[in-house]
């Protein structure tokens, strides 16, 4: 039984055992609520694939909305769902935090958990309120904690008051120390520390910000100007370039904490080369290094040394060891779809992806990559 955003808080089997109390501190017409029993909310159920009955599991559906945020630890998968309430799950063992909003009627404006964040072991949950008559109720607060214990937390990590009024984080970036946001429509990066926030836009930053990824105090995100290039940033450096593919363009940047994979586009001729690099914080030490030539780069993922594309014309995931440029192909079972969405996580041993089937019934398949046989040894 799903009791729903809707439900009141004795509502069903989900509201009255998952034990929902209310956030401190927020007013009546936003009281959200957090789960002290989130285990009860979900708990998953994985079978071998029938047709890869090694290295590939294939989660039994459920009534829960999957989203492609999610964190690999090296021995357990994380993502954050939608369903009763907005979920953060570990792969194995269930669900580790839960909240959700008032309903409807007992909201004064827009209330909402809005976005998610997951990374370095630690969870990030972005709640915010636009009241319906008075800006100067708003609020954007952030909550931020290893994973183990970003259920429980009560204190905010950061809290803007009034809240920012026209923008919401479209994406949130986490490591151990900050929680950075792309705010959209803005287009902006917005970093936030214990107890204080910037806005890492302005000369000569001033495109909008997509592709958010954050590696310890920084944030590298892709500024899409008069070209695309990548941006870097933290609380106490303004907005800089890191790489500028002049005369192409940055496309598909991602970041796992200790390196980054790009893709810059090039014209003439027409090219669309994979670069890998170390992390670094300054731009001068930059030591870029090109993967490969590839095709396609609309639904990317990366980590772990391996840089995923999901391609369809069949239906597929296209590998790149960053080390090597060597490449595995894997292939959806016939009726499965996953193009559409990037994959949930990548790590060195394991991807996750969204699937869905004809009818819309949509669940995660969880690849070891280690399984995949090389293309050149096929």
């Amino acid at each position: 039984m799903d009791a729903g955003f809707d439900a009141g808080t004795d509502a069903g089997r989900d509201a009255g055992t998952a034990g929902w109390v209310r956030m401190p501190g927020f007013p009546e017409g936003c009281a959200i609520e957090r789960a002290e029993n989130p285990g009860v909310l979900y708990q998953p159920e994985w079978e071998p694939c029938a047709e890869q009955p090694v290295g590939c599991l294939r989660e039994v559906p459920s009534n829960y909305i999957r989203t492609t945020v999610g964190w690999h630890d090296g021995e357990h998968g994380y993502a954050y769902m939608i369903g009763v309430g907005t979920l953060i799950v570990d792969l194995d063992r269930g669900a580790i935090a839960a909240w959700r909003p008032p309903p409807p009627a007992a909201r004064d404006g827009v209330c909402d958990i809005r976005e998610v964040g997951i990374g370095d072991g630690y969870g990030a949950a972005y709640m915010f309120f636009r009241h319906e008559t008075s800006a100067e109720q708003n609020f954007d607060r952030i909550y931020h904690a290893p994973l183990a214990e970003i259920g429980a937390v009560e204190t905010p990590f950061a809290d803007v008051t009034p809240g920012f009024t026209a923008t919401s984080p479209q994406r949130l970036g986490v490591s151990r120390s900050i929680v950075a946001a792309e705010m959209q429509p803005a287009g902006a990066t917005v970093i936030f520390g214990e107890g204080r926030w910037s806005a890492l836009s302005g000369d000569p930053v001033v495109g909008t910000s997509q592709r958010l990824t954050v590696a310890g105090d920084f944030a590298f995100w892709e500024d899409w100007g008069s070209t695309i290039r990548i941006a870097y940033g933290s609380l106490d450096q303004p907005a800089m370039f890191l790489r500028d593919p002049a005369p192409g363009r940055i496309r598909a940047l991602h970041g796992d904490g200790a390196d980054l994979a790009w893709v810059e586009i090039n014209d003439e001729p027409p090219t669309l080369d994979l670069y890998t690099a170390p992390v670094v914080f300054d731009a001068s030490e930059l030591a870029a290094r090109l993967v490969g030539s590839i095709e396609g780069i609309q639904f990317t993922g990366m980590g772990g040394g391996w840089f995923v594309r999901v391609m369809a014309d069949p239906e597929q995931l296209v590998l790149t060891e960053l080390a090597s440029g060597r490449t595995k192909t894997w292939l959806a079972a016939e009726g499965e779809l996953i193009t559409g969405y990037p994959p949930t996580y990548v790590s060195a041993t394991e991807i996750l992806i969204r699937a869905r089937t004809l009818d819309a019934t949509n669940y995660w398949l969880r690849l070891d990559p280690r399984s995949i046989p090389w293309d050149d040894e096929r």
